[in-house]
């Protein structure tokens, strides 16, 4: 969480702003990536498995057309690279 609050300048909250939610996509994604399951990875971002399933969805999605995720993808860029 701390990596992902310095990538996007605010503390992560219990928000659905549309920074805060990918925000928790992009670190969901990224753990799921590491072998958790996606009830694991919810229950480390308090969320239930199926929003973590949501969660990898977009973040594929996004991966898939960067251009219309500009700010998404470049976060998700910055976030892998500081792992």
């Amino acid at each position: 969480r701390s990596v992902m609050e310095g990538i996007i300048g605010e503390p992560m909250e219990e928000s659905r702003t549309n920074r805060q939610v990918w925000a928790r996509a992009i670190i969901a994604d990224a753990l799921y990536g590491e072998g958790l399951t996606t009830s694991v990875v919810g229950k480390l971002l308090n969320r239930d498995h199926s929003t973590v399933t949501h969660y990898l969805g977009l973040v594929k999605g996004m991966i898939q057309a960067p251009v219309m995720y500009q700010w998404e993808y470049e976060t998700y860029l910055d976030f892998m690279a500081a792992l």
